[in-house]
Protein backbone atom coordinates (compact mmCIF):
# COMPACT_ATOMS: atom_id res chain seq x y z
CA UNK A 1 0.00 0.00 0.00
CA UNK A 2 1.50 3.25 -0.86
CA UNK A 3 2.18 5.65 2.06
CA UNK A 4 -0.30 8.43 0.89
CA UNK A 5 -3.30 5.93 0.73
CA UNK A 6 -2.52 4.62 3.84
CA UNK A 7 -1.95 8.33 5.69
CA UNK A 8 -5.77 8.99 4.02
CA UNK A 9 -7.16 6.08 4.47
CA UNK A 10 -5.87 6.78 8.51
CA UNK A 11 -7.57 10.46 8.38
CA UNK A 12 -10.72 8.21 7.47
CA UNK A 13 -10.55 5.88 10.41
CA UNK A 14 -9.67 8.85 12.78
CA UNK A 15 -13.09 10.68 11.48
CA UNK A 16 -10.77 13.54 10.03
CA UNK A 17 -11.13 13.43 6.33
CA UNK A 18 -12.96 15.30 3.83
CA UNK A 19 -13.43 14.36 0.72
CA UNK A 20 -14.01 15.32 -3.01
CA UNK A 21 -15.14 12.70 -5.26
CA UNK A 22 -15.34 11.26 -9.31
CA UNK A 23 -16.91 8.39 -10.18
CA UNK A 24 -17.30 6.30 -13.40
CA UNK A 25 -18.08 3.06 -14.86
CA UNK A 26 -15.39 0.30 -14.99
CA UNK A 27 -14.09 1.45 -18.67
CA UNK A 28 -11.51 -1.68 -19.51
CA UNK A 29 -8.03 0.42 -19.36
CA UNK A 30 -9.96 3.51 -18.90
CA UNK A 31 -12.05 3.27 -21.45
CA UNK A 32 -12.10 6.85 -23.30
CA UNK A 33 -9.17 9.24 -21.76
CA UNK A 34 -12.20 11.53 -20.06
CA UNK A 35 -12.45 8.48 -17.48
CA UNK A 36 -8.31 9.28 -16.63
CA UNK A 37 -9.26 13.06 -16.82
CA UNK A 38 -11.79 12.75 -14.21
CA UNK A 39 -9.33 11.30 -12.04
CA UNK A 40 -6.87 13.73 -12.17
CA UNK A 41 -9.04 16.14 -12.21
CA UNK A 42 -10.10 15.37 -8.18
CA UNK A 43 -6.52 14.65 -7.46
CA UNK A 44 -5.18 17.96 -8.72
CA UNK A 45 -8.90 19.31 -6.72
CA UNK A 46 -7.68 17.90 -3.48
CA UNK A 47 -4.17 18.81 -3.30
CA UNK A 48 -5.39 22.65 -4.40
CA UNK A 49 -7.88 22.57 -1.26
CA UNK A 50 -5.18 20.74 0.69
CA UNK A 51 -2.64 23.33 0.23
CA UNK A 52 -5.48 26.47 1.31
CA UNK A 53 -6.45 24.16 3.89
CA UNK A 54 -3.57 22.62 5.49
CA UNK A 55 -4.65 21.72 8.48
CA UNK A 56 -7.52 19.46 7.36
CA UNK A 57 -6.99 16.03 5.10
CA UNK A 58 -8.70 16.79 1.45
CA UNK A 59 -8.67 12.63 0.87
CA UNK A 60 -9.59 12.51 -3.22
CA UNK A 61 -12.37 9.42 -4.15
CA UNK A 62 -12.93 7.52 -6.71
CA UNK A 63 -15.83 5.77 -6.64
CA UNK A 64 -16.09 2.53 -8.83
CA UNK A 65 -19.86 1.79 -10.83
CA UNK A 66 -19.32 -1.60 -10.27
CA UNK A 67 -22.91 -2.55 -10.26
CA UNK A 68 -23.67 -0.81 -13.18
CA UNK A 69 -25.26 -3.18 -15.84
CA UNK A 70 -24.44 -1.91 -19.16
CA UNK A 71 -21.88 -4.39 -20.59
CA UNK A 72 -21.69 -2.51 -23.79
CA UNK A 73 -20.67 0.76 -22.48
CA UNK A 74 -17.32 -0.80 -21.00
CA UNK A 75 -16.21 -4.00 -22.49
CA UNK A 76 -14.42 -2.11 -25.00
CA UNK A 77 -11.92 0.58 -25.61
CA UNK A 78 -10.24 2.73 -29.18
CA UNK A 79 -5.85 1.52 -29.08
CA UNK A 80 -4.96 3.95 -32.28
CA UNK A 81 -8.30 4.56 -33.94
CA UNK A 82 -9.08 0.69 -33.74
CA UNK A 83 -12.18 -0.62 -31.27
CA UNK A 84 -11.34 -3.78 -28.87
CA UNK A 85 -13.69 -5.51 -27.32
CA UNK A 86 -14.02 -8.14 -24.35
CA UNK A 87 -16.62 -10.50 -26.09
CA UNK A 88 -18.37 -12.42 -22.49
CA UNK A 89 -21.42 -13.88 -22.41
CA UNK A 90 -21.65 -12.61 -18.91
CA UNK A 91 -24.79 -10.57 -17.64
CA UNK A 92 -25.52 -8.47 -14.51
CA UNK A 93 -23.69 -6.16 -12.54
CA UNK A 94 -20.15 -5.51 -14.84
CA UNK A 95 -17.71 -5.11 -11.37
CA UNK A 96 -18.67 -9.22 -10.52
CA UNK A 97 -17.94 -10.31 -14.04
CA UNK A 98 -14.91 -13.04 -13.78
CA UNK A 99 -11.84 -12.32 -15.22
CA UNK A 100 -11.94 -15.56 -17.00
CA UNK A 101 -11.90 -15.06 -20.88
CA UNK A 102 -10.81 -12.04 -21.11
CA UNK A 103 -7.18 -13.06 -22.13
CA UNK A 104 -8.09 -12.71 -25.90
CA UNK A 105 -8.72 -8.93 -25.18
CA UNK A 106 -5.62 -8.50 -23.23
CA UNK A 107 -3.58 -9.66 -25.96
CA UNK A 108 -4.50 -7.62 -28.79
CA UNK A 109 -4.61 -4.23 -26.54
CA UNK A 110 -1.14 -5.11 -25.50
CA UNK A 111 -0.17 -5.76 -28.88
CA UNK A 112 -1.87 -2.45 -30.25
CA UNK A 113 -0.16 -0.38 -27.40
CA UNK A 114 2.87 -1.57 -27.74
CA UNK A 115 2.71 -0.61 -31.77
CA UNK A 116 1.69 2.76 -30.37
CA UNK A 117 5.15 2.70 -28.57
CA UNK A 118 3.85 2.28 -24.54
CA UNK A 119 5.78 1.07 -21.98
CA UNK A 120 6.23 -2.83 -21.14
CA UNK A 121 5.35 -1.56 -17.31
CA UNK A 122 2.06 -0.52 -18.36
CA UNK A 123 1.34 -3.69 -19.93
CA UNK A 124 2.25 -5.57 -17.15
CA UNK A 125 0.08 -3.44 -14.94
CA UNK A 126 -2.66 -4.42 -16.89
CA UNK A 127 -2.37 -7.95 -17.24
CA UNK A 128 -1.54 -8.37 -13.62
CA UNK A 129 -4.70 -6.34 -12.57
CA UNK A 130 -7.20 -8.52 -14.90
CA UNK A 131 -5.50 -11.92 -12.54
CA UNK A 132 -7.65 -10.36 -10.15
CA UNK A 133 -10.61 -12.47 -9.79
CA UNK A 134 -13.02 -9.99 -11.13
CA UNK A 135 -13.53 -6.52 -13.25
CA UNK A 136 -13.89 -4.54 -9.79
CA UNK A 137 -11.14 -6.21 -8.42
CA UNK A 138 -9.08 -5.61 -11.70
CA UNK A 139 -10.18 -1.77 -12.29
CA UNK A 140 -9.54 -1.06 -8.49
CA UNK A 141 -5.99 -2.64 -8.70
CA UNK A 142 -4.72 -0.70 -11.57
CA UNK A 143 -6.10 2.28 -11.18
CA UNK A 144 -4.55 1.78 -7.58
CA UNK A 145 -1.15 1.52 -9.27
CA UNK A 146 -1.70 4.46 -11.19
CA UNK A 147 -2.26 6.76 -8.83
CA UNK A 148 -1.74 5.36 -5.09
CA UNK A 149 0.98 7.72 -4.66
CA UNK A 150 -1.38 10.77 -4.81
CA UNK A 151 -3.63 9.42 -2.21
CA UNK A 152 -6.05 8.36 -4.50
CA UNK A 153 -9.07 6.22 -1.70
CA UNK A 154 -10.66 3.54 -4.40
CA UNK A 155 -14.51 2.71 -3.36
CA UNK A 156 -16.23 -0.73 -4.44
CA UNK A 157 -19.53 0.42 -2.69
CA UNK A 158 -21.12 -3.04 -3.81
CA UNK A 159 -20.66 -4.10 -0.25
CA UNK A 160 -23.05 -5.05 2.54
CA UNK A 161 -21.37 -2.58 5.40
CA UNK A 162 -21.35 0.61 2.77
CA UNK A 163 -25.13 -0.60 2.01
CA UNK A 164 -26.03 -0.62 5.63
CA UNK A 165 -25.48 2.66 5.79
CA UNK A 166 -28.37 3.54 3.66
CA UNK A 167 -30.96 1.18 3.91
CA UNK A 168 -33.33 3.93 5.58
CA UNK A 169 -33.40 5.39 2.54
CA UNK A 170 -33.66 2.33 0.53
CA UNK A 171 -36.70 1.30 2.43
CA UNK A 172 -38.23 4.35 2.12
CA UNK A 173 -38.07 4.15 -1.28
CA UNK A 174 -39.80 0.74 -1.81
CA UNK A 175 -42.47 1.93 0.63
CA UNK A 176 -43.44 5.57 0.11
CA UNK A 177 -41.61 6.33 -3.09
CA UNK A 178 -40.09 9.84 -2.74
CA UNK A 179 -37.88 10.42 -5.17
CA UNK A 180 -40.06 9.81 -8.69
CA UNK A 181 -41.71 13.33 -7.30
CA UNK A 182 -38.81 15.07 -6.11
CA UNK A 183 -36.60 14.80 -9.05
CA UNK A 184 -39.65 15.52 -11.58
CA UNK A 185 -40.49 18.65 -9.71
CA UNK A 186 -36.97 20.12 -10.27
CA UNK A 187 -37.07 18.60 -13.39
CA UNK A 188 -39.79 20.70 -14.25
CA UNK A 189 -38.27 23.98 -12.65
CA UNK A 190 -34.57 23.01 -14.62
CA UNK A 191 -36.44 22.91 -17.65
CA UNK A 192 -38.36 26.65 -17.11
CA UNK A 193 -34.65 27.80 -17.18
CA UNK A 194 -33.78 26.24 -20.22
CA UNK A 195 -31.91 23.37 -19.06
CA UNK A 196 -32.49 19.92 -20.92
CA UNK A 197 -33.54 16.72 -18.46
CA UNK A 198 -30.93 14.14 -18.74
CA UNK A 199 -32.55 11.64 -16.37
CA UNK A 200 -36.01 10.81 -15.82
CA UNK A 201 -36.70 8.74 -12.29
CA UNK A 202 -39.16 5.37 -12.08
CA UNK A 203 -41.05 5.13 -9.46
CA UNK A 204 -38.67 2.90 -7.67
CA UNK A 205 -35.14 3.42 -8.32
CA UNK A 206 -33.46 0.34 -6.78
CA UNK A 207 -32.64 -2.72 -8.60
CA UNK A 208 -32.36 -6.12 -6.99
CA UNK A 209 -29.39 -8.05 -7.37
CA UNK A 210 -29.28 -11.80 -8.29
CA UNK A 211 -25.98 -14.13 -9.52
CA UNK A 212 -26.44 -12.93 -12.89
CA UNK A 213 -29.29 -9.99 -13.20
CA UNK A 214 -30.04 -6.65 -11.84
CA UNK A 215 -33.23 -6.18 -11.87
CA UNK A 216 -35.83 -3.56 -11.71
CA UNK A 217 -38.10 -3.45 -8.67
CA UNK A 218 -41.64 -2.65 -9.17
CA UNK A 219 -44.95 -2.02 -7.20
CA UNK A 220 -48.43 -3.32 -7.97
CA UNK A 221 -51.50 -4.01 -6.43
CA UNK A 222 -50.26 -7.88 -4.84
CA UNK A 223 -46.89 -5.58 -3.04
CA UNK A 224 -43.41 -5.66 -4.75
CA UNK A 225 -41.89 -7.37 -7.79
CA UNK A 226 -38.87 -7.89 -10.26
CA UNK A 227 -39.60 -6.83 -13.83
CA UNK A 228 -39.30 -9.93 -15.05
CA UNK A 229 -41.65 -10.92 -12.19
CA UNK A 230 -38.91 -13.89 -10.80
CA UNK A 231 -39.15 -12.46 -7.07
CA UNK A 232 -41.73 -10.75 -4.89
CA UNK A 233 -42.43 -9.56 -1.63
CA UNK A 234 -45.09 -8.64 0.36
CA UNK A 235 -44.29 -5.42 2.45
CA UNK A 236 -43.09 -7.23 5.67
CA UNK A 237 -40.92 -9.29 3.26
CA UNK A 238 -39.00 -6.56 1.51
CA UNK A 239 -38.56 -4.62 4.55
CA UNK A 240 -36.66 -7.56 6.22
CA UNK A 241 -34.73 -8.42 3.12
CA UNK A 242 -33.81 -4.50 2.94
CA UNK A 243 -32.83 -5.03 6.99
CA UNK A 244 -31.25 -8.04 6.37
CA UNK A 245 -29.29 -8.08 2.95
CA UNK A 246 -28.84 -4.55 2.00
CA UNK A 247 -26.67 -5.85 -0.46
CA UNK A 248 -28.67 -7.60 -2.50
CA UNK A 249 -30.66 -4.11 -3.74
CA UNK A 250 -28.43 -1.71 -5.83
CA UNK A 251 -29.54 2.12 -6.62
CA UNK A 252 -29.99 3.02 -9.87
CA UNK A 253 -28.52 6.33 -11.93
CA UNK A 254 -30.87 8.33 -9.37
CA UNK A 255 -30.14 7.22 -6.57
CA UNK A 256 -26.39 6.38 -6.72
CA UNK A 257 -25.77 9.77 -6.31
CA UNK A 258 -27.51 9.84 -2.39
CA UNK A 259 -25.67 6.64 -2.11
CA UNK A 260 -22.30 8.30 -2.16
CA UNK A 261 -23.04 11.39 -0.20
CA UNK A 262 -24.57 9.25 2.28
CA UNK A 263 -21.35 7.77 2.70
CA UNK A 264 -18.71 9.81 2.27
CA UNK A 265 -17.69 13.56 3.90
CA UNK A 266 -18.20 14.63 0.54
CA UNK A 267 -17.02 18.41 -0.30
CA UNK A 268 -17.41 18.27 -3.84
CA UNK A 269 -18.06 16.60 -6.35
CA UNK A 270 -16.01 16.42 -10.27
CA UNK A 271 -17.96 15.09 -13.06
CA UNK A 272 -18.54 15.34 -16.91
CA UNK A 273 -21.31 17.64 -18.60
CA UNK A 274 -23.71 15.31 -18.96
CA UNK A 275 -23.28 14.25 -15.15
CA UNK A 276 -23.60 17.87 -13.59
CA UNK A 277 -26.83 18.19 -15.56
CA UNK A 278 -28.77 15.01 -13.76
CA UNK A 279 -27.19 15.89 -10.58
CA UNK A 280 -28.81 18.87 -10.52
CA UNK A 281 -32.05 17.16 -11.14
CA UNK A 282 -31.28 15.46 -8.20
CA UNK A 283 -31.04 18.66 -5.28
CA UNK A 284 -34.54 17.92 -3.78
CA UNK A 285 -34.27 13.99 -3.65
CA UNK A 286 -31.01 15.59 -1.22
CA UNK A 287 -33.27 17.95 0.23
CA UNK A 288 -35.80 15.14 1.04
CA UNK A 289 -33.50 12.54 2.92
CA UNK A 290 -31.46 15.09 4.98
CA UNK A 291 -28.13 14.37 2.31
CA UNK A 292 -25.70 17.53 2.16
CA UNK A 293 -25.58 18.62 -1.39
CA UNK A 294 -21.96 18.82 -2.85
CA UNK A 295 -20.14 21.32 -4.54
CA UNK A 296 -20.58 20.00 -8.66
CA UNK A 297 -17.36 21.28 -10.77
CA UNK A 298 -17.07 20.26 -14.36
CA UNK A 299 -14.09 17.95 -14.91
CA UNK A 300 -10.89 19.50 -16.98
CA UNK A 301 -10.54 18.29 -20.70
CA UNK A 302 -7.44 18.01 -22.35
CA UNK A 303 -6.11 17.62 -26.40
CA UNK A 304 -2.94 15.48 -26.54
CA UNK A 305 -1.13 16.65 -29.79
CA UNK A 306 0.52 12.86 -30.15
CA UNK A 307 3.54 13.00 -32.36
CA UNK A 308 2.26 11.61 -35.31
CA UNK A 309 -0.20 14.36 -34.83
CA UNK A 310 2.59 17.40 -34.54
CA UNK A 311 4.56 15.69 -37.82
CA UNK A 312 1.06 15.87 -39.85
CA UNK A 313 0.74 19.41 -38.58
CA UNK A 314 4.48 21.06 -39.16
CA UNK A 315 3.95 18.81 -42.84
CA UNK A 316 0.87 21.07 -43.27
CA UNK A 317 2.06 24.08 -41.90
CA UNK A 318 -1.02 24.66 -39.55
CA UNK A 319 -1.26 25.37 -36.00
CA UNK A 320 -3.14 24.41 -32.95
CA UNK A 321 -5.29 27.20 -33.60
CA UNK A 322 -6.26 25.89 -36.41
CA UNK A 323 -7.56 22.68 -35.37
CA UNK A 324 -10.59 24.79 -33.72
CA UNK A 325 -11.57 26.35 -37.09
CA UNK A 326 -13.91 24.97 -39.26
CA UNK A 327 -12.15 22.32 -41.15
CA UNK A 328 -13.24 23.03 -44.85
CA UNK A 329 -11.82 26.64 -44.07
CA UNK A 330 -8.33 25.20 -43.00
CA UNK A 331 -8.43 22.74 -46.12
CA UNK A 332 -8.92 25.77 -48.33
CA UNK A 333 -5.89 27.46 -47.05
CA UNK A 334 -3.66 24.60 -47.31
CA UNK A 335 -4.53 23.41 -50.80
CA UNK A 336 -4.03 27.25 -51.55
CA UNK A 337 -7.01 27.32 -53.30
CA UNK A 338 -8.29 30.94 -53.81
CA UNK A 339 -12.00 31.68 -52.79
CA UNK A 340 -11.88 35.27 -54.66
CA UNK A 341 -11.69 32.95 -58.00
CA UNK A 342 -14.10 34.25 -60.60
CA UNK A 343 -15.54 37.11 -58.26
CA UNK A 344 -14.18 39.14 -61.06
CA UNK A 345 -15.97 37.93 -63.36
CA UNK A 346 -19.28 37.80 -61.39
CA UNK A 347 -19.30 41.44 -60.93
CA UNK A 348 -19.11 41.63 -64.92
CA UNK A 349 -22.02 39.50 -65.38
CA UNK A 350 -24.19 41.25 -62.58
CA UNK A 351 -23.14 44.45 -64.18
CA UNK A 352 -23.87 43.47 -67.97
CA UNK A 353 -27.17 41.78 -66.48
CA UNK A 354 -28.02 44.75 -65.11
CA UNK A 355 -27.57 46.77 -68.33
CA UNK A 356 -29.75 43.99 -70.22
CA UNK A 357 -32.71 44.08 -67.54
CA UNK A 358 -32.43 48.77 -68.35
CA UNK A 359 -32.70 47.86 -72.06
CA UNK A 360 -35.78 45.19 -71.63
CA UNK A 361 -37.24 47.55 -69.53
CA UNK A 362 -37.81 50.09 -72.27
CA UNK A 363 -39.58 47.56 -73.97
CA UNK A 364 -41.74 45.76 -71.67
CA UNK A 365 -41.33 45.87 -67.66
CA UNK A 366 -42.03 42.29 -67.29
CA UNK A 367 -38.82 41.37 -69.20
CA UNK A 368 -36.76 42.26 -66.03
CA UNK A 369 -37.60 39.34 -64.14
CA UNK A 370 -37.11 37.25 -67.32
CA UNK A 371 -33.54 38.62 -67.05
CA UNK A 372 -33.20 38.50 -63.37
CA UNK A 373 -33.96 34.80 -63.85
CA UNK A 374 -30.89 34.78 -66.05
CA UNK A 375 -28.66 36.87 -64.27
CA UNK A 376 -29.11 34.20 -61.01
CA UNK A 377 -28.26 30.98 -63.37
CA UNK A 378 -25.44 32.74 -64.73
CA UNK A 379 -24.30 33.29 -60.98
CA UNK A 380 -25.28 30.08 -59.79
CA UNK A 381 -23.06 28.62 -63.19
CA UNK A 382 -19.88 30.53 -62.00
CA UNK A 383 -20.51 29.38 -58.56
CA UNK A 384 -20.70 25.37 -59.77
CA UNK A 385 -17.53 26.38 -61.69
CA UNK A 386 -15.56 27.49 -58.87
CA UNK A 387 -16.77 24.51 -56.50
CA UNK A 388 -15.70 22.21 -59.65
CA UNK A 389 -12.36 24.28 -60.05
CA UNK A 390 -11.68 23.54 -55.89
CA UNK A 391 -12.61 19.60 -55.83
CA UNK A 392 -10.30 19.59 -58.94
CA UNK A 393 -7.23 21.23 -56.85
CA UNK A 394 -8.49 18.71 -53.84
CA UNK A 395 -8.04 16.21 -56.44
CA UNK A 396 -4.34 17.13 -57.51
CA UNK A 397 -3.16 17.22 -53.39
CA UNK A 398 -5.57 13.98 -52.72
CA UNK A 399 -2.46 13.81 -50.04
CA UNK A 400 -2.66 17.07 -48.24
CA UNK A 401 -6.51 16.14 -47.83
CA UNK A 402 -5.76 13.13 -46.65
CA UNK A 403 -3.36 13.78 -44.46
CA UNK A 404 -6.13 16.65 -42.82
CA UNK A 405 -8.54 13.77 -42.64
CA UNK A 406 -6.42 11.71 -40.37
CA UNK A 407 -5.78 14.72 -38.44
CA UNK A 408 -9.14 15.89 -38.08
CA UNK A 409 -9.70 12.46 -36.58
CA UNK A 410 -7.48 12.21 -34.18
CA UNK A 411 -8.30 15.17 -32.91
CA UNK A 412 -12.13 15.02 -32.98
CA UNK A 413 -12.85 11.68 -33.35
CA UNK A 414 -16.56 10.84 -35.24
CA UNK A 415 -16.79 14.92 -34.37
CA UNK A 416 -16.27 14.78 -30.81
CA UNK A 417 -13.58 15.67 -28.66
CA UNK A 418 -10.71 13.37 -28.58
CA UNK A 419 -11.59 12.41 -24.54
CA UNK A 420 -14.93 10.77 -25.78
CA UNK A 421 -13.54 7.97 -27.29
CA UNK A 422 -9.50 7.68 -27.55
CA UNK A 423 -8.04 6.27 -24.99
CA UNK A 424 -6.00 8.08 -22.72
CA UNK A 425 -2.96 5.51 -22.72
CA UNK A 426 -2.96 4.91 -26.60
CA UNK A 427 -2.63 8.88 -27.10
CA UNK A 428 -0.16 8.83 -24.24
CA UNK A 429 1.80 5.89 -25.65
CA UNK A 430 5.81 5.63 -24.14
CA UNK A 431 5.13 9.12 -21.80
CA UNK A 432 2.18 7.48 -20.19
CA UNK A 433 3.62 8.65 -16.56
CA UNK A 434 5.10 12.12 -17.68
CA UNK A 435 1.94 12.81 -19.22
CA UNK A 436 0.24 12.27 -16.18
CA UNK A 437 1.86 13.83 -14.50
CA UNK A 438 1.64 17.12 -16.60
CA UNK A 439 -1.49 16.72 -16.37
CA UNK A 440 -2.04 16.81 -12.57
CA UNK A 441 -0.16 19.58 -12.31
CA UNK A 442 -1.74 22.26 -14.72
CA UNK A 443 -5.43 20.40 -14.53
CA UNK A 444 -7.91 22.59 -12.20
CA UNK A 445 -11.48 22.18 -11.95
CA UNK A 446 -12.13 25.48 -10.30
CA UNK A 447 -10.55 27.37 -13.60
CA UNK A 448 -12.07 24.37 -15.95
CA UNK A 449 -10.15 25.26 -19.08
CA UNK A 450 -9.19 23.14 -22.19
CA UNK A 451 -5.67 21.63 -21.61
CA UNK A 452 -3.78 21.33 -25.18
CA UNK A 453 -0.66 19.14 -24.64
CA UNK A 454 1.88 18.19 -27.48
CA UNK A 455 3.38 15.06 -26.27
CA UNK A 456 6.73 16.30 -27.19
CA UNK A 457 6.64 19.48 -25.22
CA UNK A 458 4.92 21.19 -22.31
CA UNK A 459 1.32 21.58 -21.88
CA UNK A 460 -0.59 25.04 -22.58
CA UNK A 461 -3.93 25.99 -22.18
Amino acid sequence: MAPAVKQNLDAFAAGKALTVTTGHQLCLWGGPAYFMYKIISTISLARAMQARHPKDFIVPVFWMASEDHDKEEIAHCYIQGKRFDWHTDQTGPVGRFANGGIQDFIDECSVSLKIAGAEENLIHIFTKAHSRATLAQATRDWVNTWFGENGLIIIDADDADLKSLFKDVMLDEVLNQPTVQAVNDTSVSLQQEGYTVQVNPREINLFYLTASNRLRIERDADGWITHDHSVRWSKAEITNEIEEHPDRFSPNVILRPLYQERILPNLAYVGGPGEIAYWLQLKAAFEKHKIAFPVLLLRDSALIITPAMSRRMTKLGISVDQLFEPQDSVLTAIINFDETLLDAEATDLQELFARVSEKLSEVDSTLTAAAAGEAKRAKDGLENLKSKVKKAIKIKQEAKVNQLTTLWNEAFPDGQPQDRSANFFSLAAGKEREITEQLLSVFNPLENKLIILQAESSPTV
